[in-house]
């Protein structure tokens, strides 16, 4: 069941806008990362959940939604994630020099999206955006540094894989209204 969940999480971007989440779903999952592996054990992640609209729309339009789309500015009203969690590094747990923190914020990152997507949301994982505004509008404590953002909603677009070849581009594209992610196959990962 897991390789299904696996193969069913993709990127989403574009989410069913009048789908409410409830920030204690959302706790439920971050008591769960509690629990995910941590190097050193030093648990150095923090995270900040945000489901209200009004914070939600301040916090939209300081994201960037997609780098290979250059002509798509991102999703259209109705279409914006209903919340929002901020992983972020409390710095006087970990140094932000420590390569071995973002192993443990990716393994994160992989059983969110997995319980998201075992539950029927989407979310999309952000690390382009405007760090100032956001640690402002949020009021960031000075020891925490804010790494990504993830967009979490009920999706409303169709997004599908397809194997390529070697040599072929790994840049995902829209073909209509699905949005295609282009895989390397499996002998190209294996060494």
């Amino acid at each position: 069941m897991i390789n299904e969940f696996i193969r069913k999480d993709r990127t989403f971007r574009r989410f069913d806008e009048n789908y409410f989440i409830d920030s204690s779903f959302l706790k439920n999952i971050i008591n769960d990362l509690r629990f995910c592996h941590s190097a050193r054990n030093q648990q150095a992640l923090v995270f900040k959940i945000i489901t209200d609209k009004f914070t939600n729309e301040k916090i939209f339009p300081l994201l960037k939604w997609a780098g290979y789309l250059t002509n798509w500015d991102g999703p259209q009203q109705g279409e914006h994630p209903t919340a929002y969690i901020l992983i972020g590094i409390h710095t006087q747990r970990a140094n932000l020099q420590d390569k071995w923190i973002f192993t443990d914020i990716g393994i994160a990152l992989e059983a969110l999206s997995l319980i998201l997507a075992e539950n029927q949301l989407g979310n999309c994982i952000i690390a382009a955006f405007d760090k100032h505004k956001l640690e402002k509008i949020i009021e960031v404590p000075n020891y925490i540094d804010i790494q990504l953002v993830i967009a979490i909603g009920k999706p409303i677009e169709t997004v599908e894989t397809i194997d390529i070849e070697q040599n072929d581009s790994i840049k995902y594209f829209r073909k209509g209204d699905i949005h295609v992610v282009p895989k390397r196959k499996l002998d190209d990962i294996l060494f």
